[in-house]
C-alpha cells in the first residue's frame, strides 16, 4: 500500500508492485518517471511499516541519471524474520539529488 511521497520531486510513481515471498522477504517493485525535462537523479527510501505506523525497516536506492520524460525500475529486496507477517504499510520518500 503505498502512502505517499514526502517532498516535491521531479520523479513520479508510475507503478508499485509489492511480492510476498514466503514469511520472510518482502520485494517491492517501484517504476518511477522523470517528469522533468532535462536529466535528474533522486535517492528513493522505502519504509515498511507494521500495523501501528512503525517502521519496521528501511532501504535507500538512487535512480541513477535518468533522462527526462524516461523511467526507472528500482527492486528493493527486505529480508527479515517474519516481515511479510509484519507488513501493513509501506512509505516512499523521494528526494531529488544534484546533477
Amino acid at each position: 500500500m503505498l502512502t505517499g511521497t514526502t517532498v516535491p520531486s521531479n520523479f513520479t510513481i508510475e507503478d508499485q508492485i509489492v511480492h510476498f515471498h514466503g514469511p520472510n522477504k518482502v520485494v517491492i517493485k517501484l517504476i518511477l518517471l522523470n517528469t522533468n525535462t532535462a536529466a535528474s537523479i533522486a535517492e528513493v527510501t522505502v519504509f515498511i511499516e507494521d500495523s501501528n505506523g512503525n517502521n519496521i525497516v528501511n532501504e535507500t536506492q538512487s535512480t541513477g541519471l535518468v533522462s527526462g520524460g524516461n523511467t526507472v525500475e528500482l527492486n528493493f529486496d527486505f529480508i527479515s524474520p517474519g516481515i511479510s507477517q509484519e507488513y501493513s504499510s509501506d512509505f516512499v520518500e523521494i528526494i531529488d539529488q544534484p546533477t
